[in-house]
């Protein structure tokens, strides 16, 4: 028995909020389950692919990209999408990867290029999200790979920000938190912009576009 969780039970950075959802790995079973009832949600496959320790997971039913880290090694339902790293020793860490997915440029990119709007619920399908231009770092260059380390460590101070939220009361510093995770985004928005190599008056057509939409 392995926990489950849908999209609904993450926002972007939060922590993942599981509601005692179980998920039965036995492939015997499963097999059975998959001929009794077709059209189940029961899912054979590699368990250590599902299973990654450390992953990104997004939602599929969602308006723009919407993505946490997964730090529990949580099964996901279809409404998940997962984002794990081919190379774990690789350049990229796995914090950059989720700076960008979720930064005002991405999100700009990808309602223009790929969201499916059509009907009540718009989707993000994981055929677009691994279609998505994923910024270039270049380990030797020191710009491009203090960029990263950039990212990577504002997107944990974010990550541990939201934890907070997600604990603390009204009054106790929230608002100063807010401020906080409002600068985070900003900050990455503004370096994601320029590995993407976007001028002044692109990022400030991304900038207006993500104040229309909210």
């Amino acid at each position: 028995m392995v926990r489950l969780i849908e999209g609904r039970d993450f926002s972007r950075y939060s922590p993942i909020a599981w509601r005692g959802l179980w998920f039965r790995w036995d492939k015997a079973w499963l097999r059975r389950l998959q001929q009794e009832r077709p059209d189940s949600l029961a899912v054979l496959g590699n368990q250590a692919r599902f299973l990654a320790p450390v992953k990104i997971v997004t939602r599929q039913t969602s308006a723009g990209i919407v993505a946490t880290l997964d730090v529990d090694g949580y099964h996901c339902t279809n409404s998940v999408h997962t984002t794990r790293l081919r190379d774990p020793a690789g350049p990229l860490a796995l914090e950059f990867l989720l700076g960008v997915l979720n930064s005002r440029p991405m999100q700009f990119y990808y309602g223009h290029a790929h969201l499916e709007k059509a009907g009540l619920f718009p989707q993000v399908k994981v055929r677009n999200l691994r279609s998505v231009p994923v910024p270039i770092i270049n380990s030797a260059d020191p710009v491009s790979r203090s960029r990263h380390d950039r990212i990577v460590e504002l997107v944990r101070e974010q990550l541990a920000l939201h934890r907070e939220l997600g604990t603390s009361r009204a009054g106790q510093g929230t608002e100063r938190k807010c401020q906080r995770a409002e600068a985070i985004d900003l900050e990455i928005d503004q370096i994601v912009s320029a590995l993407y190599g976007l001028g002044a008056e692109h990022a400030g057509t991304v900038a207006e576009s993500a104040k229309t939409a909210k």
